[in-house]
């Protein structure tokens, strides 16, 4: 690792995994018998099609995003090695919710692309004139939204953000939209 970082000068360095639980526990273990730290892991979404996830690998077993970012976020934990390895996870974000459940579930960092802009509609998309400001008003609308739920959550920091607290949360707002005569937040789904 060290040598990767002075390769790098000095910039981040990590690792891209596919989650399999035993091989997992016994990379942790090494790591801390090495002293050997990566910066960061990225964690794909099976389903996002980087061609890593589709390429016919050693790990047959692919653990959906959700189970692998707690798996992972737990097995960091047990070793001592959350604060030193973040975690980043990469998928298709579609709202702010997708990120804030993402990021409960332990993740450090979200990395998505635009939905329908991603490397393999490179040639379709190059045609549309406004990309770029379509990029960037995505990005403005999910972060604003992002803040939106937070404060209706009352959660003032993303580290105020844990599984057991945003699920909770999620539970006492639905509760409350179920109080509230005349509520257009009133799902009979719930």
């Amino acid at each position: 690792m060290d040598t990767l970082r002075a390769f790098s000068d000095g910039k981040p360095i990590g690792i891209k995994l596919c989650i399999n639980k035993r091989e997992f526990h016994e990379t942790c273990y090494s790591i801390r018998k090495t002293g050997l730290v990566p910066d960061f892991i990225v964690l794909e979404d099976f389903n996002s099609g980087d061609s890593f996830s589709q390429t016919q690998s050693a790990c047959y077993t692919k653990m959906p995003l959700y189970e692998a970012l707690l798996f992972v976020s737990k097995t960091l934990q047990t070793y001592g090695l959350e604060k030193q390895i973040k975690i980043i996870a990469y998928t298709n974000i579609l709202s702010a919710f997708d990120v804030l459940k993402i990021l409960a579930l332990g993740a450090n960092v979200v990395y998505s692309e635009m939905p329908d802009c991603g490397i393999r509609n490179h040639h379709e998309n190059i045609k549309l004139v406004n990309r770029f400001s379509d990029a960037v008003n995505f990005h403005t609308n999910i972060m604003n939204d992002i803040v939106r739920i937070m404060k209706a959550c009352g959660f003032e920091t993303i580290s105020d953000l844990t599984l057991s607290n945003f699920f909770r949360k999620l539970d006492a707002l639905k509760l409350t939209a179920l109080e509230i005569p005349n509520s257009s937040v009133i799902n009979s789904d719930w």
